[in-house]
């Protein structure tokens, strides 16, 4: 499994028909501490008895699913994305810096414009054709 499979649920091909993957729907910081939660909860269920154990092994079990698909059932039900905040996030970055380099751009032609016109200028003074 791919980066991108893993990360961001794209479709992967499992034989005979192709299934998609649960919509990510959970961040990136979200599902390693997800992942890392759950996983202590499991090991944790195997050395209670009685109905903690079970009670911890389900919570555990959900938070590695959860970590391991990027997929959440309580958020999709709320409408909750928090993996498209961090691609946001990232949109906002690139949009900015596509800003600066226009605005960069913007003034070098102002600069050589205005050095142009004082060349011109020089150029006129001195009597130069």
């Amino acid at each position: 499994m791919d980066h991108d499979t893993f990360f961001n649920g794209e479709e992967e091909d499992t034989g005979s028909e192709q299934q998609k993957a649960p919509a990510v729907n959970v961040g990136d910081l979200e599902r390693i501490a997800s992942g890392l939660a759950g996983g202590m909860l499991a090991v944790c269920a195997l050395k209670r008895g009685g109905i903690s154990r079970l009670l911890l092994g389900l919570v555990g079990g959900s938070l590695v699913y959860r970590g391991t698909t990027g997929h959440c059932s309580l958020y999709s039900a709320l409408d909750i994305n928090t993996a498209k905040k961090a691609e946001r996030a990232g949109d906002v970055e690139k949009h900015s810096e596509e800003i600066h380099a226009d605005e960069a751009g913007s003034k070098r032609k102002i600069n050589m414009k205005a050095a142009s016109a004082q060349a011109q200028q020089w150029v006129e003074a001195a009597g130069v054709e």
